[in-house]
C-alpha cells in the first residue's frame, strides 16, 4: 500500500458501507462520553481508532490554517498495548506515515501525523499518544495531561479512574497561539463485561442522559456487524462455539453482559439485548395493571401490564430495605399516584405467607391485610409459593415468542430486576439465593403467577407430567374480581 492512501483511508472511513449501522452510529456520534460494545471481531476498535480523524477534521483551524489536535489511547498494561492496541493502529497508520517516537516494552509511544485537506487547502496536526496505566496510580499518570479527546481501548479492563480523572484532562488542548479547542470527549470500545464491571454500571444499569452507548448486535444475529471483512464470514462466530468456555461466548460472541461471580443465574433464558426494552416504558393506555409483592423487612413491588396480544411488561418496581408494611404501602402509593393515575388494577398477588396473622400489630392484621387497607387494592394470596411453578411462570414468558416480540419486556427503570435477570438472581446449592436481588424477582413470580401464567403452568404440568417431577399446587386459591 502506498503510505499516503492511508491518510486518505483514514479520512474517507465509512464504516455504515464497510461495518455495519451501530458502528457507524458511533463513529459519526458527538456526545462527550461515549462507549461500544460488541462481539471479538466487530471492528468496533477499528471505528474508535478512525473516530479520531472525524473529530480532528471537525477541529477549528487557527489564524495560520492549521487544525491542531492532540489524541491519547489508553490500555490497561504496556503488554497488551504493544501486543494489541498498537499493532491495530498501524494497521491503518504506518510508522513512517509521520513521525514515531518511543514504544518499547514500557513506555508510551507517540505518532504525529501532518497533512493537508485539499478541500480548502488548511493543514492537520495530529499526534496520537498511546499510552498504559500499568501499576501506576491512575490520578498521577494523568496528571499534567493535556489533550484534546481520549480513547479507552477494552475499557472494561481499565480502571474506572481513568474516566474519571481523563475527563478533567480532555478539551486542554489546543490553546493560546495553537488555537481553541472546539471539541472535547472520551469514548471507549469494549466485549461485553461482567455484570459487575463498572463499565456495566455505567453505561447499562445506570447510564447518565448525557452519555452514549452504542451496543452491536451479537455475532450469531443475521444483523451482526463486519461479517463481510471476517474470514469465513458468519462461520467466524460457529466457530468460537467450540473453543470458548459458555461465560466467554456469552460475552465474545453473543454480546451478552457477563456473570457475576456469586453464581450461576436463575434464568439462562434472559438475553438481555432482547428482553429489557431500549428506553424506558409508559403505561399503555386502557390497558389495566398487574401488581406483584414480596412480604418482610426487604419488601418489593413489580408493575406491569399484560397486553392485548399476550406480551407483559414490566413498567416499574419498588424496592427498599429495612421498612415495614406501612412504609412501604406508602412507597407504592406514591408511585402508582404519580406515574399510574387513572389506571385500574387487574390483579395484586403477594407472597401467600404475608396472608398470616401479624404477631407485632395490635390488631392482629396479616401484613397483606394491611398493605390492602393502606392501599386500597384488592391484594391477594399468589396461588402458589413452590418455587417450582413461580420458576416455570417467569420461564414461559422468557421463552414466548408473539409475532416476533418476546413474551417478556422489561422496562430499563427497573434497574434491580433486570440486573437480577443478568445474573444478580443466582443460583446456589441449585436454588435461588436469597439476596439484594431475589426480593423483587420473588414480587415478580407472583405478579406472573396471578396475570395468567398459573394456569399456563398447570396446563403444561398436565400435559408432561410423566417427562418430570410434579409439584403440588395450594387449594385455597380463588378467582377474583377486579379491584383496586
Amino acid at each position: 500500500m502506498v503510505v499516503e492512501d492511508a491518510i486518505i483511508n483514514a479520512l474517507t472511513f465509512a464504516p455504515e458501507k464497510t461495518i455495519g449501522p451501530v458502528a457507524a452510529a458511533f463513529y459519526y456520534d458527538n456526545h462527550e462520553i461515549s462507549a461500544i460494545m460488541g462481539p471479538v471481531g466487530s471492528a468496533k476498535t477499528s471505528t474508535a481508532m478512525m473516530k479520531v480523524f472525524r473529530h480532528a477534521l471537525l477541529q477549528e483551524p487557527n489564524e495560520r490554517g492549521i487544525r491542531y489536535y492532540k489524541h491519547t489511547i489508553i490500555r490497561d498494561t504496556y503488554r497488551n498495548l504493544n501486543k494489541t492496541t498498537i499493532p491495530s493502529w498501524l494497521r491503518w497508520i504506518p510508522k513512517d506515515l509521520g513521525t514515531w517516537r518511543g514504544g518499547g516494552s514500557a513506555e508510551p509511544a507517540t505518532h504525529n501525523l501532518k497533512f493537508k485537506l485539499s478541500h480548502d487547502g488548511t493543514f492537520v496536526d495530529l499526534q496520537v499518544d498511546f499510552i498504559a496505566m500499568g501499576d501506576a496510580n491512575v490520578e498521577n499518570a494523568l496528571k499534567g495531561l493535556e489533550t484534546t479527546s481520549i480513547h479507552i481501548n477494552e475499557a472494561d479492563l481499565v480502571s474506572e479512574d481513568v474516566m474519571s480523572y481523563g475527563a478533567g484532562r480532555t478539551g486542554r488542548f489546543p490553546s493560546g497561539p495553537f488555537g481553541r479547542c472546539s471539541w472535547k470527549g472520551i469514548w471507549s470500545d469494549l466485549n461485553a463485561p461482567q455484570e459487575d464491571n463498572y463499565m456495566a454500571d455505567k453505561f447499562i444499569f445506570n447510564k447518565p442522559e448525557s452519555f452514549a452507548f452504542f451496543r452491536q448486535p451479537s455475532g450469531e444475529s443475521p444483523e451482526a456487524e463486519n461479517l463481510q471483512n471476517l474470514p469465513g464470514g458468519a462461520k467466524y462466530y460457529l466457530a468460537q462455539k467450540d473453543v470458548l468456555a459458555p461465560d466467554l461466548y456469552r460475552r465474545l460472541v453473543l454480546n451478552e453482559i457477563g456473570y457475576s461471580r456469586s453464581g450461576e443465574p436463575v434464568y439462562e433464558e434472559y438475553n438481555d439485548d432482547i428482553h429489557t426494552a431500549k428506553k424506558e416504558l409508559s403505561p399503555v393506555p386502557g390497558i389495566p395493571l398487574r401488581l406483584g409483592a414480596d412480604a418482610g423487612l426487604t419488601p418489593a413491588c413489580t408493575i406491569g401490564q399484560r397486553l392485548p396480544d399476550g406480551q407483559f411488561i414490566v413498567l416499574r418496581e419498588v424496592v427498599s430495605t429495612g421498612i415495614g408494611v406501612y412504609k412501604f404501602a406508602e412507597a407504592v402509593n406514591k408511585i402508582l399516584s404519580e406515574e399510574f393515575s387513572g389506571f385500574s388494577v387487574a390483579s395484586a398477588a403477594a407472597d401467600p405467607a404475608a396472608a398470616a396473622k401479624s404477631s407485632t400489630d395490635r390488631d392482629e392484621k396479616s401484613w397483606l391485610q394491611i398493605l390492602r387497607n393502606e392501599t386500597g387494592i384488592n391484594w391477594l394470596p399468589a396461588p402458589t409459593n413452590n418455587i417450582t411453578p413461580r420458576l416455570a411462570a417467569v420461564k414461559g414468558m422468557l421463552t414466548r415468542l408473539i409475532d416476533g416480540k418476546p413474551g417478556l419486556l422489561v422496562s430499563p427503570a427497573c434497574k434491580i430486576l433486570r440486573r437480577g435477570f443478568i445474573s444478580g438472581y443466582c443460583l446456589k446449592d441449585g436454588e435461588p439465593m436469597k439476596n439484594e436481588y431475589s426480593h423483587v424477582h420473588d414480587s415478580f413470580q407472583y405478579n406472573a403467577l396471578m396475570s395468567g401464567e398459573y394456569f399456563e403452568v398447570m396446563n403444561r404440568q398436565k400435559r408432561f407430567k410423566d417427562l418430570g417431577k410434579t409439584f403440588v399446587a395450594d387449594t385455597n386459591f380463588g378467582v377474583f374480581s377486579n379491584g383496586c
